[in-house]
């Protein structure tokens, strides 16, 4: 009885789990939502959209204006034209975006098509890798940022575009050309560790995107080996070097 009063003594004594508090600003969607504020965002250029959860999530987090969503894979592409169907402002394509139009042969994996892409995956085993795995192909058709942007943007659109498209982003880069120097703001994936052959390292996504112009603004930890804590994947947020400077305090 003596140890066991003894034992409670000690856990009564113990202190209290320690919350970090290095970091007190806004969460990853408020600081986006703030931005896209900032910006006065007209129009949001979702390139693959899966079946509409970064649309769904901005809306949810306050922004209003228009969403053009892109997504090649046909069941996929039916879950986004369902999810946007009620949502007059927010349009859906099948199509993929890259640096040249055409058509192309999509690999389609098994995690309800979040990891489909053009390119090979890599002989990984960790963490969720084995949903991920293709488990099929689809022919698809491809087309360029520069040829579709002016069906989807006016002249006068201030734009977002948010890139998710498993290691072929400098791909889409690439076939934006000229309409680039539209955009105001770029949201992409940086992979610390590719899982996909001839995959960008994030390095040089972000060289490349800070060649045309943008700085980086924000980044929120993605996808972690849930094993050993290695952080695969983040989402960075590459903002116009001009517009980031003019609004450095907020």
């Amino acid at each position: 009885m003596k140890s066991l009063r003894n034992a409670i003594s000690r856990l009564a004594a113990a202190p209290a789990p320690v919350v970090s508090t290095r970091y007190g600003g806004p969460s990853w969607e408020q600081r986006r939502q703030r931005l896209l504020e900032t910006l006065g965002t007209d129009l949001v250029i979702d390139i693959g959209a899966n079946a509409g959860q970064y649309g769904v999530e901005i809306r949810r987090n306050g922004y209003a204006g228009r969403i053009a969503s892109f997504e090649p894979a046909s069941e996929t592409f039916a879950r986004l034209r369902e999810t946007c169907q009620s949502d007059p402002l927010w349009t859906a394509r099948k199509l993929a975006i890259s640096s040249e139009p055409g058509v192309a042969t999509l690999n389609l994996a098994a995690n309800e098509g979040k990891s489909n892409s053009f390119l090979k995956q890599r002989d990984l085993s960790f963490g969720t890798t084995a949903t991920m795995r293709y488990v099929g192909t689809e022919t698809v058709d491809v087309t360029t940022l520069e040829r579709v942007g002016p069906e989807i943007a006016s002249e006068n659109d201030r734009l977002v575009v948010k890139i998710d498209v498993q290691g072929l982003e400098l791909e889409v880069l690439e076939g934006a050309a000229s309409f680039l120097d539209r955009v105001q703001a770029i949201e992409t994936e940086l992979s610390l560790y590719p899982m996909y052959q001839d995959q960008p390292d994030w390095r040089e996504l972000c060289d490349r995107i800070g060649d045309l112009g943008f700085v980086f603004f924000a980044v929120d930890p993605g996808y972690s080996d849930p094993s050993s804590g290695r952080l695969i994947e983040i989402d960075g947020l590459f903002v116009r070097e001009e517009l980031a400077a003019l609004r450095a305090g907020y």
